[in-house]
């Protein structure tokens, strides 16, 4: 069954498990009561309070936990067991040590996010006739070219001559009380900017959860470079999908769904959520990554938009770490087993409901399988749906 995010943005108040359901308290009063089976996920935002009895309930039966604070930090996640999966990730350890296959690997990635960034402003110029954005288009487009031939060290200045190339073209298309100057961060000074470091914090939470369910080391990249604690080979994964994500967050401002009020700014925290746009952001999130309205259920009952779309590029990361001849002569062989294509991403006849304290919306179905195995490509595992 497809279980579904349960986030909890409301604040004072506390998680509780009560028979086979999860239950939100504040002040001593239910607020929400849904049945465990249904959740994949508990995101608690701020300052909530999670039981002892329902974090190792909540473990027992696969469902994650995860903290980020107010201002877009990831706190850390409470999850189950690792993955038995070790000869996928044998695999995993054996291509970073392979210098050509993360060259391959990185342009794919730098390729594929310098495309999106290009189509998201081919976009924007059809309703605006900025001439920043016809730049950006032509700066991008210069570094695209440049892919196909660069070093890792090289794709590095690729991508953040593409990203100034970018965001400055947003610049031109964002309303001109939001104060967007260009990115900044740590922490963010704007609520553009505020926005983005959140939107990418909580996507990269979901990415990093699908990298560990399929049996990865979601630490291990072959783009980014390990640092300590940093989820590395997420954040690789997620460069192709930032685009889509810079779109969202554009699309609320220029609609109005956030206005000034709805952000607060302190020298020690930067700028900031309020609650209630807390809440209103993550209505609003999971209409972009299920690619359609709160409430809708797709009729074939499986999951919709980018979020189905990231499970395919992991899957098909997985897929090429199979399907390659190891450098290292010993190494077992990679089976496909249950924990490669885990049950909670698997496909069932009922669509449930992604629970948001204070705000209601529902979730759509992963299409596990949906992909033939092949060489590792962004574009083919998102189109393959």
């Amino acid at each position: 069954m497809q279980q579904s995010v349960l986030y909890v943005c409301e604040q004072g108040t506390s998680v509780h498990k009560s028979g086979e359901s999860v239950v939100i308290k504040k002040d001593g009063k239910a607020l929400l009561e849904v049945e465990s089976f249904r959740l994949g996920t508990v995101c608690l935002v701020g300052a909530v309070q999670v039981s002892t009895q329902a974090t190792t309930a909540l473990i027992d039966e696969g469902i994650d936990i995860s903290f980020l604070s107010y201002g877009g930090r990831c706190i850390g996640r409470i999850e189950g067991a690792l993955s038995k999966n070790i000869p996928l990730r044998l695999r995993q350890y054996d291509i970073f040590a392979d210098s050509a296959a993360r060259d391959v690997f990185a342009r794919e990635i730098v390729g594929a996010k310098l495309e999106a960034q290009r189509e998201v402003l081919l976009a924007y110029q059809k309703n605006h006739t900025s001439s920043e954005i016809a730049a950006g288009i032509a700066g991008i487009g210069e570094m695209l070219a440049k892919v196909a031939e660069a070093s890792r060290d090289s794709l590095r200045g690729i991508e953040g001559s593409a990203a100034r190339w970018f965001f400055q073209a947003v610049r031109a298309i964002l309303p001109p009380e939001f104060d967007f100057e260009g990115r900044n961060r740590r922490p963010p000074r704007d609520p553009v900017n505020a926005m983005l470091s959140f939107a990418y914090t909580v996507a990269g939470n979901e990415m990093s959860a699908f990298v560990q369910a399929c049996g990865l080391d979601p630490h291990l990249g072959l783009w980014h470079e390990p640092e300590y604690g940093r989820t590395s080979l997420a954040l690789d994964l997620l460069e192709p999908f930032r685009p889509d994500i810079d779109a969202m967050v554009v699309r609320m401002f220029n609609r109005k769904v956030f206005t000034t009020a709805d952000f607060t700014t302190t020298d020690e925290e930067g700028c900031r959520f309020t609650e209630s746009a807390i809440k209103r952001f993550f209505a609003e999130y999971e209409k972009t990554v299920r690619g359609k309205e709160p409430g809708d259920v797709d009729p074939e009952r499986r999951m919709t938009g980018l979020r189905r779309e990231m499970v395919a590029v992991v899957q098909s990361f997985a897929g090429w770490l199979r399907s390659r001849a190891p450098s290292h002569p010993g190494l077992p062989a990679v089976t496909i087993s249950p924990e490669v294509v885990p049950q909670w991403l698997q496909n069932d006849a009922q669509a449930e409901s992604t629970a948001i304290v204070g705000e209601q919306s529902q979730a759509g179905i992963v299409s596990a399988g949906a992909c033939q195995e092949s060489a590792f490509s962004v574009r083919e595992a998102r189109q393959c749906l």
